[in-house]
């Protein structure tokens, strides 16, 4: 998926950005956690589309800050994520 944002540009940032925001809500940590690792990297590259990027940093900090989270791992890698493109 983000790869798909490098080659196709901005126009497919929108579709990809959605099917993360839905995996974010998956029922597999593994899944939540590699959510918070693609939207670290796919969040650079949605400048032009900032409706984009907006919904991935709350995607981020709705991982970050979710206290239900059975795995703790997926709070932290969302905050490392949050702090790498320097949203607190």
């Amino acid at each position: 998926l983000v790869e798909a944002v490098t080659v196709a540009g901005s126009e497919a940032a929108a579709p990809v950005v959605v099917a993360l925001e839905c995996g974010a809500q998956d029922g597999e940590w593994v899944v939540r956690y590699a959510v918070a690792t693609a939207m670290e990297r796919i969040t650079p590259r949605l400048q032009e589309l900032e409706e984009g990027r907006d919904r991935a940093v709350k995607t981020l900090q709705r991982l970050a800050d979710d206290a239900q989270e059975e795995a703790p791992v997926v709070c932290l890698r969302a905050r490392l994520a949050l702090s790498r493109l320097s949203f607190p």
